[in-house]
């Protein structure tokens, strides 16, 4: 008899709201507790965290769910609930049996990433704050996106990073340089839409090749930045970027730009799994302070 993963007294109450059958462990991130439980119509997926560690992170994600939803150019899991329960903090949405990444899946991807980068605004940020990984990730809103992505992306990180032991003080010295130069490194270009922790791990593709966007991060910012973090660690498809391209082609350069963008999301890895990552973040700094 397989173990039911979900905590008794969270698992009660979906005995008792949505007369959950059985449940089984899926993935829930590297943060999150996930499973899978089924009704006798339907199956769901929930994830659940310690509601007194991480307040509001579920609330969070799912107005950044209906904020991806609300453009009608890609799809998110429907979202079912959001809550609190004896502690804990739960997200539940509908479940997504998994398909194959194909040719087909991967263009309809870049397709849909360019027409939801076309969503733009007048500033730099969002209404309100949110979460990546286990960090709050402050949006503060701002005209300029070289001040938008010092103050609220590299600023605090670095800041951490060095009183944690993890960047010498040549390394912060480094990133002054770095926020001196970096009004010039980039073409100015209207906020965009982003999904804002765009790697291979959160987005699905489904039994019909559809493509889902998952676990978001969003603010309206460069859209290069939500580019440079598919080539962080792979998994995107030649056809995925030609794709993008086609439907809306970025400035030149903008290959030269990803070390740049990238340094946000390798100082979050630094902060939170030590060390290891210093190395690369002092190399990608070195490439753009020289």
């Amino acid at each position: 008899m397989n173990h039911n993963p979900i905590p008794d007294s969270l698992w009660q109450y979906l005995k008792h709201k949505y007369v959950a059958k059985d449940a089984q462990s899926v993935s829930g991130g590297s943060i999150n507790e996930g499973a899978k439980f089924t009704t006798n119509e339907y199956s769901y997926f929930i994830k659940w965290n310690d509601a007194s560690i991480f307040p509001k992170m579920f609330d969070l994600e799912a107005q950044n769910l209906t904020l991806l939803s609300s453009t009608c150019v890609v799809k998110t899991p429907r979202i079912i609930e959001f809550g609190e329960e004896d502690g804990y903090s739960f997200l539940i949405l509908e479940f997504i049996k998994s398909g194959f990444r194909t040719y087909g899946s991967m263009k309809t991807l870049g397709e849909q990433l360019a027409e939801l980068h076309c969503n733009t605004h007048s500033y730099f940020g969002l209404n309100y704050h949110n979460y990546l990984g286990i960090l709050v990730q402050h949006n503060k809103r701002s005209d300029s996106w070289a001040d938008f992505f010092i103050e609220n992306r590299l600023k605090p990180l670095v800041n951490k990073a060095y009183h944690m032991h993890l960047l010498e003080l040549e390394d912060v010295s480094k990133f002054v340089e770095l926020y001196q130069k970096l009004p010039t490194l980039f073409p100015k270009e209207k906020p965009s839409l982003i999904h804002g922790d765009l790697w291979n791990g959160n987005f699905l593709i489904s039994e019909n090749e559809t493509p889902f966007l998952i676990d978001p991060a969003c603010y309206y910012g460069h859209r290069e930045t939500d580019i440079a973090m598919t080539m962080l660690f792979g998994g995107f498809d030649r056809i995925f970027y030609e794709s993008y391209q086609a439907n809306f082609p970025m400035e030149s350069g903008w290959q030269e730009r990803v070390s740049i963008w990238n340094l946000y999301p390798l100082l979050t890895h630094l902060v939170l799994f030590g060390k290891s990552y210093r190395a690369e973040v002092v190399q990608l700094l070195s490439r753009n302070v020289a």
